[in-house]
């Protein structure tokens, strides 16, 4: 006689570089012997019914012969894809039809393997994307690990499992340690006081930075040497970067594990930027999260791509909407761009320049710097005043930003994306409110100076700015963007 109770188990399904769990709930009824998926399942999933069948039959069990079996997966409303739902279905089965026994725990397991047709399950690649941040309470079961997949990063055992036949005798393994970080070395590297005050600034807040001169004169190092001067991404970052980057990339190279660096070249268009396509791809931006993002010759770029970093640069948020649905994802990076300024390079505001193309030309050249996308950088520097020996190495500077670090707040968040209440201006003293009064320009030019003024504040060891630190903050974030719109 057919039980009228279904049998309930928890799987994941793949969602972005993220797994989500499911319920996969099976039931036996009279009918043809077949196995259907109802719930939106996707063409790989409905192809596993074959495969399920003979690893079941394969494995010494009996396959229903007068019953037909339905799954149904939920919720029912989203689209199913997944490379481990048949080991949750295989098990459903054997447990539906008393060929085994559930567990009585079996609430508290999420089981995600892939089979073979022999009945042995294996682990699949995308196991590395679960966060058991979000089912604290849950055990993975899965099968055994193939040499070249990554492991999965957990902070609770695993449970393994090599064929159908153990399914009840999980074997256990000890949560994954995190990967060692390796931060960028450049113990080789010097640079002047100039060089290393706006490297400290731009490091320290995450500020977005654009960095205008003449070739050549290191624009594209400072980039680098920001970047290197990041501080170690949290445990919490650290679990989410590695599952964005095997995303990306399959082989993560075990030596190297850090913030991203992203530097896309100059002919990338705006859906290699943002994402798009059908299906949706995640594009550099969403590479670049809780990383660098470097644009090198910035008016290189095509007008569209440059003119698509106005948004996510504001919300650090990205919703894409295609044909084949939608993608939410988050984009908080370290912008840091270079340009030259004319087509010869050696343009510098306020000094005159000989060259072989007209004034028209070089206007023309930089109008895509267009007022809005530059107000979104929060410091401008322009590369012909970092003179003077360069006397100060990398390794200086990272070790000034470790103490820094350790004296304030590891968690605190960074000064680029400081709310302006946080502020609290009208308890300022009456000379800086006037000082912050008489700046030109938008009011995003206002909290650009706020926000900088108190990563000054902070690298001198204080928590709140004063008058000169917004006179230094101002040397950054107000004077070089007036210069900039003078062509004299």
């Amino acid at each position: 006689m057919l039980s009228v109770f279904s049998m309930k188990i928890q799987s994941l399904v793949s969602h972005g570089w993220s797994l989500i769990p499911i319920e996969v709930e099976v039931l036996l009824t009279r009918g043809l012997p077949d196995l259907k998926f109802v719930g939106l399942p996707d063409q790989t999933i409905k192809e596993s019914a074959l495969r399920i069948k003979t690893a079941i039959k394969q494995s010494g069990f009996r396959w229903p012969e007068v019953e037909q079996i339905i799954v149904n997966l939920k919720p029912n409303h989203l689209k199913k894809s997944s490379r481990g739902l048949e080991l949750a279905v295989a098990a459903g089965i054997l447990w539906e039809t008393q060929q085994l026994l559930p567990p009585p725990d079996v609430q508290n397991w999420i089981l995600y393997g892939e089979l073979n047709l022999d009945g042995s399950v294996h682990q699949p690649e995308d196991l590395v994307y679960v966060d058991d941040n979000e089912m604290p309470s849950i055990s993975v079961i899965t099968g055994e690990k193939e040499p070249h997949i990554q492991r999965p990063w957990l902070n609770k055992p695993l449970g393994l499992i090599s064929h159908l036949q153990c399914l009840l005798n999980p074997r256990w393994e000890l949560f994954t340690t995190p990967p060692p970080l390796t931060p960028p070395a450049m113990d080789s590297i010097f640079i002047t006081s100039e060089q290393a005050e706006l490297a400290l600034i731009a490091a320290w807040g995450r500020h977005p930075v654009l960095m205008a001169g003449p070739a050549g004169s290191g624009k594209s190092l400072m980039c680098e040497v920001i970047h290197g001067l990041s501080s170690d991404p949290s445990l919490n970052v650290q679990k989410e970067l590695w599952r964005r980057q095997f995303h990306t990339h399959k082989n993560i190279p075990s030596s190297y594990f850090w913030r991203p660096l992203i530097r896309p070249h100059h002919s990338i268009t705006v859906q290699g930027l943002i994402g798009g396509g059908n299906p949706i791809l995640l594009g550099e931006l969403a590479r670049a999260h809780h990383g660098t993002l470097i644009l090198d010759e910035l008016l290189e770029f095509k007008q569209p791509v440059i003119e698509s970093l106005r948004e996510p640069l504001e919300t650090a948020k990205l919703r894409l909407v295609r044909v084949s649905g939608f993608e939410n994802y988050d984009c908080r990076f370290q912008l840091l761009a270079t340009t030259n300024l004319c087509p010869c390079g050696d343009y510098i505001p306020k000094r005159p320049t000989r060259c072989r193309f007209s004034l028209t030309k070089c206007r023309s050249y930089s109008q895509k710097l267009t007022g809005p996308l530059v107000d979104r950088f929060q410091l401008l520097a322009f590369s012909h005043r970092w003179k003077g020996e360069r006397t100060l190495s990398f390794n200086q500077l990272k070790t000034k930003l470790h103490h820094l670090r350790n004296l304030f707040s590891v968690n605190q968040t960074d000064n680029a994306v400081l709310a302006e209440a946080s502020f609290n201006i009208s308890s300022w003293p009456l000379l800086e409110r006037k000082l912050l009064e008489q700046l030109q320009g938008s009011h995003r030019r206002l909290l650009s100076t706020l926000r900088v003024s108190q990563t000054i504040a902070n690298l001198k060891g204080k928590s709140k700015p004063n008058i000169d630190d917004i006179e230094k903050a101002i040397q950054y974030t107000v004077t070089p963007f007036v210069e900039l719109q003078r062509w004299d």
